[in-house]
């Protein structure tokens, strides 16, 4: 594969990591947000572990395409 299709595949991979990192956080703000003003038919337990855990997941995925953009930030440095 060319390098600068490898390299478009990892800015898109992390765009993407980023990008569903952000609509897991909105999601999960969302669900926390609803079940505390009594719109959501969830059990308490069931709405604030599903919002922690999309909150956690999303910033996990957040900071994977972070690494991920500098990582190759990095490469394309060293091999030019």
């Amino acid at each position: 594969m060319p390098l600068n299709r490898q390299r478009t595949n990892a800015l898109f991979r992390s765009f993407r990591h980023i990008a569903m990192g952000l609509i897991l956080l909105v999601l999960g703000a969302v669900v926390a947000y609803y079940k505390r003003f009594g719109t959501i038919d969830l059990s308490l337990w069931s709405a604030y572990g599903l919002a922690a855990l999309m909150i956690v997941y999303g910033l996990f995925r957040i900071w994977r395409g972070v690494r991920d953009f500098q990582a190759d930030q990095n490469q394309n440095e060293n091999n030019s």
